[in-house]
């Protein structure tokens, strides 16, 4: 699995390379190679190496990013919607926050890239429609864990009202870990 995320990381940053790279020195392909090395060897892939069921959705997001720059430039749906709904079938937790990622790319490429607001709408519509294909199994999911042990609502937890202590939020650890921080 490490290897198609690399792969799948070569190839969108080679993509990426040849669209948007003006300086010559990033267009090199050893460039590349350390940057889809760096994101295969990243903290947050080898933090999930213990649970290698969520590693797809890491080789999937290069591929849903390709596939969502060829949507936004040349109007071609039919891909990203193909991708995003397999990665949301692999792992729809992970997934989620790969769908977060994907606005933000989205915001920056259209708004920063002064493509406007239509593209941002296409990806939006798309998106939707890629997460209805996922319907069939999302909502019996969504309906099987609503009533389950680990329901929100059963464990008596309010998060209305000011009902969390600050203490019960930030832990120790957290607190340890801003002591760390230098201040300039």
């Amino acid at each position: 699995k490490l290897a198609f995320i690399a792969f799948f990381g070569n190839l969108f940053l080679e993509y990426y390379r040849e669209k948007c790279a003006k300086n010559e020195e990033y267009r090199s392909q050893g460039v590349v190679v350390a940057f889809s090395v760096a994101y295969t060897f990243s903290a947050f892939i080898m933090s999930n190496l213990i649970n290698p069921m969520w590693l797809d959705v890491f080789y999937m997001m290069p591929l849903v990013l390709y596939m969502l720059d060829r949507l936004i430039f040349d109007n071609k749906k039919f891909g990203y919607i193909l991708c995003l709904a397999f990665m949301i079938w692999c792992n729809y937790y992970i997934a989620f926050m790969v769908c977060i990622f994907i606005v933000m790319w989205t915001v920056y490429r259209c708004f920063c890239g002064k493509c406007g607001a239509k593209p941002f709408v296409r990806m939006a519509l798309c998106s939707l429609l890629g997460v209805g294909i996922d319907a069939a199994f999302l909502i019996p999911t969504v309906v099987e864990l609503n009533g389950g042990p680990k329901d929100i609502f059963d464990l008596g937890l309010k998060l209305t009202k000011g009902n969390l202590n600050i203490f019960e939020v930030i832990s120790i650890s957290s607190i340890f870990l801003l002591l760390l921080i230098p201040s300039n």
